[in-house]
């Protein structure tokens, strides 16, 4: 996990498209997604053009938010949030 939480922490300063409560520190990331008011055609988007799946917020009472997994293996994570990078990249 120790590995996963760089990778996040990086990720997260990086990406202004994102806006985070609070420090990554769990096995979980649940960023809000700046100028949308609900992210499930981004979610919808991201795992249909970008083979990423996330879970929109609205699951959470938050629809502008993501939820990221950090579990698993960090070279899958690391290419998903590549990915996720080259979407939040395409938003208007």
């Amino acid at each position: 996990v120790s590995a996963n939480l760089e990778l996040a922490r990086g990720f997260a300063l990086a990406e202004t498209r994102l806006a985070l409560g609070g420090p990554v520190g769990a096995t979980v990331m649940f960023p809000q997604v700046r100028g949308l008011t609900s992210a499930d055609a981004f979610v919808d988007d991201l795992a249909a053009r970008h083979g990423v799946a996330v879970v929109p917020g609205r699951f959470f009472d938050a629809p502008s938010h993501i939820r990221i997994s950090l579990a698993g293996a960090p070279a899958p994570l690391a290419e998903g949030l590549r990915r996720l990078s080259i979407a939040l990249r395409d938003l208007p």
